[in-house]
């Protein structure tokens, strides 16, 4: 693949304040609780987007030239961290309280190597924070090069126009890629090398490269809620042993090849929540040896080859997928994996049987070439929100709301939950059965001298398995100083607009068990003074 590197060392300036300003849209955060019409996908992903924030700075000190650091160099022209320091964009001591810090740099690389290089820094904490690394054009050269290395933070910066965007080698350990814009780099987004452990690669915008991530050999590692798109090969390809890593939320589209490849002996992985659409190939694509891995509640659709191709595996447990509208097939499988649990299986847009006994379930199994089958398949399936973000409510100070989380999803019947108010237990092990609404007061915390005039409210779900689910909101009751304690409360929903509006409605899931939560929107009582 070739891109002009003239282009951008003369108008990087131009492409710095257009990826500045694109990163300021917000993509609104998936799924709704209601179910979907297939046929309708395009106009339903238009509304349904995972959301990213990014907070690029503008940088305030440049270099035209590769910077090193060697953190065990010695010498008096050692370029170290006691180097580092030294310079006009570094600063801290390396604990982990006060870590080194780069920030607010500007690095032309001028095809001399690459932007960033660290190496052998594994006593120490440190992180790279809104800077620009661009023109790390040959060889091995990335915007951010580390090896040797751990407990790195890469955060919100702008790594564009170099051959690899982020480049970690040797055993890179507890590194985390976050907030990032990574953006036509000619290789990969992000390549790690053989032994990366704790990783974290969250919410970063990886466009536009052969491969957007090469993960090689990774272990015990989250990759989530990044947007994956525009490569010319695959946007993620794990490979080569890979294991005990999670892959949720994000959202993998219009790649050239595959969206998400698994190959090469990668086992005991999740690939879940993920929004995989688009791909000139298949969405997910499993093959050599890939075994044990868990693939549920992912979202892929209209990919030009199949949905979820599965090839020379066993054991991979595949279930409460929604494949539809590729224009292969939905699913391909010629090996010994296994398409639902016991109770339920995936959703198919091509699925022709009936459910005459009204469960959710279709009355017949679903075929999947070469002579593979979903037993359980789901007749409907309803989208989920994935992990609403923390957001900060305001309420007047004369009403509080009630929460209502209503289960809606049909396979869970037991589960228990706690409530918290800031880290304060206020309700738990309360028990739930299929159907239960659960209802949180928060006024009576308020005169039990619970509530505070900004605290979090958190709910923690556990399903009969012991997967479990938190979810929490900032409350902020602005004028709760103000607030005079009723001496009799009414309850009255004839007159919705005296209500305080409770604006935010969403839903989250729960682990493997599938428990669907929703947050409804309204506030349902009215506290008043009665003279």
């Amino acid at each position: 693949m070739e891109k002009n590197h003239n282009w951008w060392k003369t108008n990087y300036k131009v492409v710095t304040f257009l990826a500045i300003l694109a990163i300021l849209m917000h993509y609104n955060s998936v799924f709704s609780a209601i179910p979907f019409n297939s046929n309708d996908s395009e106009t339903y992903w238009s509304q349904n987007t995972i959301e990213t924030t990014f907070s690029v700075k503008s940088s305030a000190s440049y270099v035209d030239h590769s910077i090193i650091i060697n953190a065990t160099s010695v010498g008096v022209d050692a370029h170290n961290w006691n180097w580092a320091v030294s310079q006009d964009w570094c600063n801290g001591t390396g604990t982990l309280e006060d870590p080194y810090v780069i920030q607010n740099l500007t690095v032309n690389a001028n095809t001399e190597g690459s932007c960033l290089e660290i190496h052998n820094s594994n006593d120490v904490h440190f992180s790279i924070i809104s800077c620009e690394f661009y023109n790390a054009s040959n060889s091995d050269e990335a915007g951010i090069h580390i090896s040797n290395s751990s407990n790195g933070m890469i955060e919100s910066n702008y790594i564009h126009s170099n051959n690899y965007g982020v480049y970690l080698t040797i055993s890179p350990k507890n590194i985390t890629i976050q907030d990032n814009v990574i953006l036509n780099n000619e290789l990969i987004g992000i390549y790690t090398m053989p032994f990366g452990d704790n990783i974290t690669i969250l919410q970063n915008r990886i466009e536009s490269s052969e491969k957007g991530l090469y993960l090689h050999y990774i272990l015990n590692s989250i990759i989530k809620k990044n947007e994956i798109m525009n490569h010319d090969l695959c946007g993620m390809h794990v490979y080569g042993m890979s294991k005990n890593n999670t892959f949720t939320e994000n959202s993998i589209h219009h790649n050239a090849v595959a969206g998400l490849n698994l190959s090469t002996m990668c086992f005991d992985n999740i690939i879940n929540y993920n929004q995989i659409f688009h791909n000139l190939n298949c969405g997910i694509y499993l093959s050599q040896a890939s075994n044990n891995n868990l693939i549920y509640g992912n979202l892929v659709f209209g990919n030009d080859g199949n949905g979820i191709d599965a090839r020379q595996n066993a054991g991979n447990l595949i279930y409460y997928n929604a494949l539809f509208e590729n224009q292969g097939n939905n699913g391909y499988c010629d090996n010994l994996d296994h398409w639902n649990t016991s109770s339920v299986g995936n959703y198919w847009g091509d699925y022709e049987g009936t459910d005459d006994n009204n469960d959710g379930i279709g009355d017949t199994a679903y075929s999947i070439l070469v002579s593979h089958w979903d037993y359980k398949p789901v007749i409907n399936f309803d989208p989920w929100i994935l992990n609403s973000p923390l957001e900060e409510i305001y309420w007047e100070c004369d009403a509080f709301p009630q929460f209502e989380w209503l289960i809606i999803d049909d396979f869970v019947q037991l589960a228990t939950y706690n409530v918290y108010i800031d880290s304060k237990l206020v309700l738990t092990d309360q028990p739930w059965t299929s159907g239960d609404i659960i209802c949180i007061d928060l006024a009576s915390a308020m005169f039990q001298g619970i509530l505070s005039k900004y605290c979090v409210l958190t709910i923690e779900f556990t399903d009969g398995i012991g997967k479990s689910i938190v979810d929490s909101k900032i409350l902020n009751f602005s004028n709760m100083d103000e607030f005079n304690p009723p001496e009799e409360t009414t309850d009255d929903t004839s007159n919705p607009s005296t209500f305080n509006e409770f604006l935010d409605q969403y839903s989250i899931i729960a682990g493997s068990g599938l428990i669907a939560l929703t947050l409804l929107g309204s506030a349902l009582i009215k506290r008043k003074k009665v003279i």
